[in-house]
């Protein structure tokens, strides 16, 4: 019987993983990779110095890949109802086509690491599910075009996003188009793919560049945030909530979902 429990186990631990990967956030990661460590080691003492008591410690263990799926979700689930509270909420269309993944969004800092900047407090990464890098990324609503910033090389993917060349630049290649008294400002573009200018009219879903890894980023992805002010201030501008149409619903969006453009 302990035998066929740790093959059990063993299986679901990886199947934990794998449905915990939306959730594999910069400060959500080291509590996933720990707890499956966990898991590991009490499979290991179940076979070892545990013998005596396989059973009960593999169930402890089966328990642990059942928090790994669990646990994200209920933090999902909470930083949703704190989002619904949310007033003066500025409404986008998708920046995008195809399905993507949010990468990094909500109200708790476990689910999106912007929260300690306020002018990104209600940003948004998202992630192609068919590759980022080169993807179109359209207007999300009808504005005027700001400012724009180009010429900054593309970085190659790296876990290191503080890389000195992109110092004083975090943001990369990026395009800031006024929408009402919102400033909505598209981060990390490609470098040379941006095809609007400054003062040029755009209507939402008009294409403005393409999807990069310019600025402080570990792989290619579209940064999105809303500010009162034009000009782009890491942790100086004060941020402006935002959510997307998706279909027929308007989803003020967490880490994790996924959405259709």
């Amino acid at each position: 019987m302990p035998d066929a429990v740790f093959w059990l186990v063993l299986g679901c631990q990886f199947i934990a993983l794998w449905l915990s990967r939306p959730y594999m956030t910069f400060r959500l990661v080291p509590w996933l990779v720990g707890g499956s460590f966990g898991v590991s080691l009490l499979l290991f003492l179940s076979l070892t110095v545990l013998q005596a008591n396989a059973l009960p410690v593999q169930i402890t263990a089966l328990a642990g890949c059942i928090a790994l799926v669990v646990i994200p979700r209920l933090i999902t689930v909470a930083a949703r109802r704190r989002m619904a509270d949310v007033e003066n909420v500025l409404t986008l269309q998708l920046p995008f086509t195809g399905r993507w993944r949010v990468a990094a969004a909500g109200p708790d800092p476990l689910l999106n690491h912007h929260l300690v900047a306020s002018d990104q407090q209600f940003a948004c990464d998202f992630v192609s599910l068919d590759g980022s890098f080169g993807r179109p990324i359209l207007a999300p609503a009808d504005g005027a075009v700001i400012m724009t910033s180009d010429g900054m090389p593309d970085r190659a993917p790296s876990p290191n996003a503080d890389d000195p060349s992109v110092a004083g630049r975090p943001f990369g290649n990026y395009v800031v188009i006024r929408v009402g008294d919102a400033y909505v400002i598209l981060c990390h573009l490609k470098e040379g793919s941006i095809s609007v200018r400054a003062g040029q009219q755009v209507g939402a879903g008009e294409q403005v560049a393409q999807c990069g890894n310019s600025g402080r980023s570990t792989g290619a992805h579209l940064h999105i945030h809303a500010q009162k002010t034009p000009e782009p201030a890491p942790f100086k501008a004060q941020g402006v909530p935002i959510a997307f149409r998706d279909g027929d619903a308007v989803r003020v969006v967490i880490t994790g979902d996924v959405l259709t453009g």
